[in-house]
């Protein structure tokens, strides 16, 4: 009996032990499915990642039929150095516009790009020599095919073969936090874009009191010997301060709560230095500069310039900003009279649609004697002493933020006048895009 009881014992743990084994396989087989199911979603996000990181080099592209089709990166892209120490980006635009313009006794529609913004690439490459300091090195060149500042009615459009790369920025920079800014190369000047401080949000159609570029080629027609003039609208009017660049030396100062302080030389002892300020008085933006730069050889027989320009804007919060530049030049030269010019400017903008800003801006030029060459006499000085130049412009920009893009339309009229001739007006209007790539 007690065999029998002992035996029973003996039966019921071994059958309790292969119940507690069965459920013991049974947790481990069902962790184990849960690592598997674990692992495969690890493989499927991977093979994913590796297909959007590969998209247009392993795989065939899908045709695009709608914009839904484009595809969407999911992070910003990166550029490659081929320097490892040093962060490289690669930046440029598109900037093309469609233009009506006449002379008074000639029209024509032509295709340019907009020579205040124009088509460009940009490469930065940029390395940290420790916390305080970094070294850059920058290589920018523009596209111009048909350029606005350029073109005149009636003359064809550039051959292909006649559109190359040409030089904006080549240039090496040394930034340091306290002790400010090094450039060396080919670069701006100390004083450019002093006549263009603007925050009327315009300027990829009117930059500042730059105003010239829209149709800066075309030339006045003389009503009264009824042919085309010499002067073109870039020739009579010019706002000393806009692409003033240079192979020079510039060094500017750190920021002093808002104040920068530059100065360069250039090729030729050309020299120039500039003040300049932003900032802020509760919402309302402010900003200033001033310049004064020398030139002592402007020709072989001519003996050079010195010149004062500057420019100041206010944005105010309800989207209203105010834009006023003034500018002389004055010569060395026996018999010249100094270039003058002043400009202002009105803008609003606002946001009422949702693909981004809308800027408008109305605005006045006038000028006198600026025209300038490096052959020029004193029998060219006494016609230009009497030259007047005034235009009128109507500008809008909208802004659509999602495509880095701004579309513009723009309308203008110049005046030239000169004792014993008269000039027709000339209009141009204009309608173009901006596409930041």
């Amino acid at each position: 009996m007690q065999f029998r009881f002992f035996f029973w014992v003996l039966g019921g743990f071994f059958t309790f032990s292969q119940i507690a084994q069965a459920h013991a396989s049974q947790q481990e087989l069902t962790a184990l499915k849960e690592q598997l199911k674990l692992l495969m979603q690890r493989i499927e996000t991977l093979e994913k990642s590796q297909k959007v990181s590969q998209a247009g080099l392993s795989e065939p592209q899908k045709p695009i039929a709608q914009v839904s089709d484009l595809p969407k990166p999911t992070a910003p892209l990166q550029v490659s150095s081929g320097n490892n120490k040093v962060q490289l980006t690669l930046a440029g635009q598109v900037n093309r516009f469609v233009s009506f313009d006449t002379n008074g006794n000639n029209s024509q529609v032509s295709h340019k790009d907009n020579s205040f913004s124009s088509t460009r690439l940009n490469f930065t490459g940029k390395g940290a020599l420790n916390d305080e300091t970094t070294i850059s090195g920058v290589i920018e060149v523009e596209i111009r095919s048909d350029p606005s500042f350029a073109r005149d009615i009636g003359t064809a459009s550039d051959a292909s073969s006649t559109v190359f790369l040409r030089e904006r920025r080549l240039e090496a920079i040394v930034d340091h936090k306290r002790y400010g800014k090094l450039w060396l190369g080919q670069g701006p000047m100390a004083s450019d874009s002093t006549s263009e401080v603007d925050y009327s949000d315009t300027d990829v159609i009117t930059s500042g009191s730059e105003i010239q570029d829209q149709a800066g080629g075309i030339k006045f027609f003389n009503k009264r010997i009824r042919q085309k003039d010499a002067r073109t609208i870039a020739a009579a009017y010019d706002n000393y301060g806009q692409a003033f660049r240079q192979d020079r030396i510039r060094y500017d100062t750190p920021n002093f709560n808002g104040f920068v302080v530059g100065a360069s030389h250039a090729t030729r002892d050309i020299v120039d230095a500039s003040l300049k300020y932003a900032g802020e008085i509760g919402k309302t933006k402010f900003g200033a500069a001033i310049a004064i730069a020398k030139n002592p050889f402007s020709g072989s027989t001519r003996k050079g310039w010195q010149q004062y320009n500057g420019s100041a804007s206010v944005l105010f919060p309800n989207g209203i900003s105010l834009m006023g530049a003034a500018g002389q030049r004055k010569f060395k030269d026996k018999g010249r009279d100094a270039g003058k010019y002043w400009y202002g400017k009105v803008g609003y903008q606002f946001n009422y649609f949702e693909i981004g800003k809308t800027a408008l801006a109305i605005d006045y030029a006038w000028s006198k004697a600026i025209a300038d060459d490096a052959s020029f006499t004193l029998t060219d000085f006494k016609v230009i002493n009497t030259e007047r130049f005034n235009s009128y412009g109507l500008v809008a920009v909208q802004s659509i933020d999602r495509a880095a893009t701004e579309v513009y339309a723009a309308a203008r009229t110049h005046q030239l006048k000169r004792r014993g001739d008269l000039f027709h007006k000339i209009l141009s209007f204009v309608a173009g895009v901006r596409i930041k790539l």
